[in-house]
């Protein structure tokens, strides 16, 4: 149990919730790139840590990039 005024963070939730905010920002600034140019592109880093934006990115609402 936790001291008076202690506050406890749930990582593992915190990271998740990040990750989404990251892709929902990105995906509002690809739809706005693509509202002024015919392509974009996204470049991501390779092993284990896109993998929570990844993640998100494939169930969220942008089925249109990917």
């Amino acid at each position: 149990m936790a001291a008076a005024g202690t506050r406890i963070i749930d990582m593992s939730q915190a990271r998740q919730q990040l990750a989404e905010q990251l892709a929902e920002t990105v995906f509002q600034g690809l739809q706005e790139d693509l509202n002024h140019q015919e392509r974009v592109l996204l470049v991501v880093s390779g092993g284990s840590t896109p993998v929570p934006f990844l993640r998100h990115w494939r169930l969220s609402r942008c089925p249109g990039i990917g």
